[in-house]
């Protein structure tokens, strides 16, 4: 089907029908999905997974398959009725397939009632082979023009042989997208990164950030990002960006935060919380971290990636700097150490952001920043990245910042 997946209606649907068109690699029909059983549930994973290991496509539960001298063509449509069917089948691939496809999943409503689902698998090119490894199974499947069949030894090896290959050129592309941004924003005191390891040319559309700027003017980071940031985005050659203070270059705006459509995000700021006394603010470093994290959460899951990704941070002291929980005048202040001048980068190699917690990878990035002083941790979180008592009793007080509404729920 060459619609978007938000574009499919019941009129697209019995145009197959009426057109008789086939099954393909990329396009399969199911009369029913049932979830009941061990069998039936490693069956929608052995379709789901054999898609991904091939070149994507859809598969639309609740069209009938008939039978035509070429092969099954779409039948009437037969549609479905349980209304929890959607998310039972989202438990099941996240249980079943290892590591976690990239899907997305809408029901089609008919006229007269139920409904057909339509789940949209997208390719993973060659850089993830998908086992169904859940429900009594430890096998590769792929996709075939006469169905789904499980994947011999030979064409296993030649595929973990690609993705060897495929994975270096990632890692140089990644560090090339990196390395652009670094340059762009190269007076910057401190720059955010998260590139997506398994990315498209097209990733991020404008429909996608339409919506997201609209959560960022009315979810949980509002105040650290969207009252920034919300009106001021527009598009460039390669994504969108937002300038705080145009008509500046990217380069010399104070505050800068970039969306390409490829996915990478980039929030950047001139200055550090606390510079004017020459202390870093490590709350407002935090909020940082945590704003720009759950705004990526969001934007990805818009966008239909549900991959891992690598978050990049650099910090640039042009002397030597206090960490301490608040500016150096406000009462309460601790200081953790001393940050020499120099630039400082820290860097998590490969994250879900929808599978951890928020707290675990600001933790990751803070720790990385205390080790810049000596000190083994950041004393605000416990190893599993939840938060202390010492850290909830600071965020109390700031009720309204992404990190009090992200991590503590508020």
């Amino acid at each position: 089907m060459r619609l978007d997946l938000d574009q499919i209606d019941e009129q697209a649907l019995r145009s197959l029908e009426a057109n008789q068109i086939p099954e393909s690699l990329r396009l399969e029909y199911k009369r029913e999905l049932a979830l009941r059983t061990r069998d039936e549930k490693r069956e929608a994973c052995k379709d789901i997974s054999a898609l991904a290991n091939t070149t994507g496509g859809t598969i639309l539960y609740g069209i009938e398959e008939k039978a035509s001298p070429d092969g099954p063509v779409a039948g009437p449509i037969s549609p479905l009725s349980d209304g929890q069917i959607e998310s039972v089948l989202a438990d099941v691939i996240v249980s079943g397939i290892h590591p976690r496809p990239r899907f997305a999943s809408r029901k089609i409503p008919i006229a007269g009632g139920g409904f057909v689902l339509a789940v949209e698998v997208y390719d993973s090119f060659g850089r993830d082979l998908h086992i169904v490894s859940g429900y009594g199974e430890s096998r590769f499947y792929r996709r075939h023009p006469q169905g789904v069949f499980p994947m011999t030894e030979p064409e296993i090896r030649e595929a973990y042989l690609r993705i060897a290959a495929s994975r270096a050129d990632l890692e140089a592309s990644i560090q090339r997208q990196v390395d652009t941004e670094i340059a762009l924003r190269e007076k910057a005191r401190e720059s955010i990164i998260i590139v997506p390891w398994f990315s498209g040319l097209n990733l991020i559309h404008p429909r996608q950030l339409k919506e997201f700027r609209r959560w960022l003017e009315e979810g949980p980071v509002y105040r650290d990002l969207g009252e920034v940031f919300g009106s001021h985005f527009e598009i460039f050659t390669s994504g969108f960006r937002a300038l705080t203070d145009p008509p500046r270059s990217p380069a010399e705006s104070t505050y800068y935060f970039g969306v390409l459509k490829n996915g990478l995000i980039h929030l950047s700021s001139l200055w550090l919380p606390g510079d004017d006394q020459q202390h870093l603010h490590l709350l407002g470093l935090l909020s940082r971290f945590v704003s720009l994290l759950a705004a990526a959460r969001e934007l990805y899951d818009r966008a239909g990636y549900w991959g891992p990704v690598r978050v990049f941070h650099v910090l640039r002291f042009p002397s030597a700097y206090q960490l301490s929980t608040y500016g150096a005048l406000v009462p309460g202040t601790r200081a953790f150490g001393e940050m020499p001048a120099g630039t400082y980068s820290h860097t998590f190699y490969e994250v879900n952001l929808l599978q951890e917690r928020v707290g675990s990878i600001a933790k990751e990035l803070l720790d990385q920043v205390f080790h810049s002083i000596g000190q083994v941790e950041c004393p605000w979180f416990t190893p599993e990245g939840e938060v202390t008592p010492a850290l909830r009793g600071l965020l109390q007080k700031e009720p309204t910042c992404a990190a009090a509404r992200v991590l503590l729920g508020s």
